[in-house]
Parts: structure tokens; C-alpha cells; sequence
């Protein structure tokens, strides 16, 4: 298995991206990175996006932990986001 290069994006973007996936029923998940995680290469927090239809990948850094977490957890158990700042 070849592995796919991480898109580094800014976090607007991250969350029309997240939204529309969420909006349109695809198969997608996330993972939530500490600064200290083994497998996080920048000393920041991160989301990593991953759409499982096109296996496209994206990750956004946060110097401090993420209000963002809250929306995509919301969307992914199909709760209301309760965020509408972007």
C-alpha cells in the first residue's frame, strides 16, 4: 500500500471541507494529535481529515487546543454544531 501525502490546509477551509463531506453523507473520520503525540511531526496540536471515498487527507495545526474538535465531532455523530463562527 502506497501512502498518500498529508494536504497541510488553513482552518476555514478545513471546516467548509469537513461540512460539505458531513452535508453529503460520505464516509469520512478524523483524528485529534497533541503536540506531544508520537505521531504528529509538528509540536502544535492537529486534526488530520480523512474523506475514506476519495482518500484524500488534511491535516490543520492549532497553537492551542481547537474549538474546530467540537464542530467535527458534532458533524460526525450527525449532532448540530453548535459553532458558526466560520
Amino acid at each position: 500500500m502506497e501512502l498518500e501525502l498529508i494536504k497541510e490546509i488553513k482552518s476555514e477551509e478545513f471546516v467548509k471541507k469537513v461540512r460539505d463531506v458531513a452535508k453529503n453523507k460520505k464516509k469520512w473520520h478524523f483524528h485529534f494529535l497533541t503536540p506531544n503525540c508520537i505521531f504528529n511531526y509538528k509540536n502544535k496540536f492537529a486534526i488530520v481529515f480523512e474523506n475514506e471515498e476519495t482518500k484524500e487527507t488534511c491535516v490543520c495545526f492549532y497553537d492551542k487546543k481547537p474549538k474546530e474538535l467540537n464542530i467535527f465531532e458534532n458533524l460526525f455523530y450527525g449532532r448540530s454544531e453548535g459553532f458558526d463562527q466560520y
